[in-house]
């Protein structure tokens, strides 16, 4: 059975910049270009990581648990979030692969908590999308200025070359 198109996607959000600010960067500031590159990536990287521990916080706590199914496709789809390859962006996914989510997300709230799941919550793939946008831009930015002011410069350059998306 296919699923229905609100779930056979992931959504997404990403945060990046380009090559072309990378090299604007290095010429604006007292690093190279290949110090630049690598103080994204490991704001990025970083970033990732901080993202999907906090999702995940929130599957467990917000995705009904009965089987362990959506839970676990949830947690997997979040996992395989990471940098581009062709590019120094940073793709975070969220979404589930399970057939029966559409079901599971529009059932009463009283009728997914139970005593292993007090917190379950209906419409969770909404909540789930909205959190994820809103952990990319926070943790990106935060470990952004983490690494700016350790390589002593100024965040404001960096920050006004970062571009953050949902889609």
């Amino acid at each position: 059975m296919a699923l229905p198109a609100r779930f056979a996607r992931q959504t997404r959000s990403s945060a990046g910049v380009s090559a072309d600010d990378i090299k604007r960067l290095g010429s604006q500031t007292a690093l190279t270009r290949a110090q630049v590159k690598t103080l994204f990536e490991s704001a990025l990287k970083d970033a990732r990581d901080a993202i999907v521990a906090e999702m995940i916080k929130n599957i467990n706590k917000w995705v009904a648990k009965d089987t362990g199914e959506l839970r676990a496709s949830y947690e997997k789809i979040v996992e395989s979030s990471d940098l581009s390859k062709r590019e120094l962006k940073l793709l975070m996914k969220v979404g589930t692969d399970v057939q029966h989510a559409q079901y599971v997300d529009k059932m009463p709230t009283a009728r997914l908590r139970h005593a292993k799941d007090p917190q379950a919550i209906t419409g969770v793939q909404g909540k789930l999308q909205l959190q994820l946008h809103a952990y990319t831009i926070k943790f990106v930015r935060q470990f952004l200025k983490q690494y700016t002011a350790q390589a002593g410069v100024q965040y404001g350059l960096f920050s006004r070359k970062l571009k953050v998306k949902a889609h």
